[in-house]
């Protein structure tokens, strides 16, 4: 019984965390900063359906900073386009060119 209970927790607090490499800490402060800028940028986006003129690019402008900051998260601050190019050309005769 304990160790499915452990199992259970392990998948549901620490499995996710680690796939994307970080801690539980981590990956809740990551979060619910994610969350805040959404909650802002969903306000903003109110504002903008009411009155079009304020707040013309911030949907654009939060997508563009969200899907950065996501990707200089975790695992994926160290994969670059270099990097893949680089993994790419040491294997000439792969079918990616």
């Amino acid at each position: 019984m304990w160790n499915y209970i452990k199992t259970k927790s392990y998948n549901i607090f620490i499995s996710h965390p680690e796939d994307v490499c970080m801690t539980y800490l981590e990956h809740s402060f990551f979060s619910l900063y994610l969350s805040s800028r959404l909650i802002i940028g969903a306000f903003q986006a109110f504002v903008h359906a009411i009155i079009p003129a304020l707040f013309k690019t911030s949907s654009s402008d939060l997508v563009t900073s969200i899907d950065t900051t996501i990707n200089s998260a975790g695992c994926r601050k160290y994969i670059t386009f270099q990097k893949i190019d680089e993994v790419i050309h040491d294997y000439p005769d792969s079918h990616y060119y």
